[in-house]
């Protein structure tokens, strides 16, 4: 059986007889690679592959006779090697990440054809299928001139609402209280795709990454409640004494999450989602724990998009070195969306960790005052 994967108007075709293997990683990707589509050609077909997985054999006590390495994920610790490539057929290894399985892929350059090779159906092979596509997928968004964000978005009355700042300053508190407080729809948490579709309009969709929600925001009775009747995917979702934590305001390097998928989170908390919007407002935050319950807005300066882009060591990622991913099927993009996000309104807004307490009065702010509103 096969299944199409869709994101900023690109196509892959999977195709999968593995009924279990197919349902952890469409898990693993919803609701982000299934936006809207039409029947015409995808960009390549995968073939997803179990029990017929023979490890080849690698000599790691003389590292240069190791295969050359293609990709190397510094976060997970997984490796994609070359095993062969001639330009037209290539094979490659993909290496086990800490909490997956390795994989074998025979890409068949001429007809955009992947054969992937597990030696399971389970969750921890889902893992490293997923990351798989969307390195595929990536190439895709990449090749085309996407812009990968580091922000959160989410949309309210049919735009787009960003939220940029450094690590742990409040993006994905502010996308949750949105969501949960303000009747705003998610769009993504962290990571977000700029592209322009077919009549050269902006607009920004999610990509599929676990969400790390801190315990801080769960300041209501009723959210626990939702957490503590939740089954998450991992047995590692949820930290050790996480009640007591819930509402603890902590530094960035100590703040404890809870993890999930993003499928998890629409479902648990009943968030509703969006595949695409229209970007409308930049919101650069700026945590001041001097202003208690209290925060101010001012009109912030212009921003280019590659200030938003993630770490290099991310978007590395996503780049095919090798040539060995198809065309995209959608039009370049890089310059409408330089000339559309230079011309975005932009707000800073500092806050104070007792703020949320009042989150409506401070969105309804945001959005009267910034032009954000209907």
């Amino acid at each position: 059986m096969s299944m199409r994967l869709v994101i900023a108007e690109e196509k892959i075709d999977l195709r999968c007889d593995d009924e279990r293997l197919r349902t952890n990683v469409r898990r693993l990707l919803e609701p982000a690679f299934f936006g809207p589509g039409d029947d015409s050609s995808a960009a390549a077909i995968v073939e997803l592959f179990v029990g017929t997985f023979v490890a080849p054999a690698l000599d790691r006590d003389r590292p240069w006779r190791m295969p050359p390495v293609l990709l190397f994920d510094e976060t997970l610790e997984g490796a994609l090697r070359i095993l062969e490539h001639d330009g037209r057929i290539s094979r490659l290894l993909r290496e086990p990440e800490r909490d997956g399985v390795p994989l074998l892929v025979h890409v068949d350059r001429e007809h955009n054809r992947w054969k992937v090779e597990s030696p399971s159906s389970d969750l921890a092979a889902a893992r490293s299928i997923a990351r798989l596509l969307k390195y595929l997928m990536g190439c895709l968004l990449v090749k085309r001139g996407c812009a990968m964000l580091h922000t959160s978005c989410v949309e309210d009355r049919g735009r787009g609402i960003m939220f940029f700042g450094p690590k742990g300053g409040g993006k994905t508190s502010f996308m949750f209280h949105a969501c949960t407080k303000a009747g705003a729809t998610l769009v993504s948490d962290d990571e977000l795709v700029a592209w322009s579709d077919r009549e050269g309009r902006v607009r920004c969709s999610g990509w599929p990454r676990r969400v790390g929600i801190p315990l801080s925001v769960l300041t209501e009775p009723e959210r626990c409640r939702e957490v503590a009747r939740a089954r998450f995917r991992r047995d590692d979702a949820v930290p050790p004494g996480w009640v007591e934590q819930c509402g603890d305001h902590q530094p960035p390097e100590s703040r404890q999450r809870l993890m999930m998928d993003t499928d998890e989170l629409l479902s648990v908390f009943s968030i509703d989602y969006r595949h695409a919007v229209s970007p409308g407002l930049l919101v650069a935050l700026r945590a001041r724990p001097e202003l208690g319950g209290g925060w101010r807005m001012r009109p912030g300066p212009a921003v280019d998009v590659s200030e938003l882009s993630v770490e290099l060591k991310q978007l590395k990622l996503y780049v095919d070195y090798l040539g060995i991913t198809p065309s995209p099927l959608g039009p370049p993009c890089r310059s409408t969306l330089q000339e559309s996000f230079s011309e975005l309104t932009v707000v800073t807004l500092e806050y104070g960790l007792e703020s949320f307490a009042c989150f409506s009065p401070m969105w309804a702010e945001l959005l009267e005052h910034h032009g954000a509103s209907a």
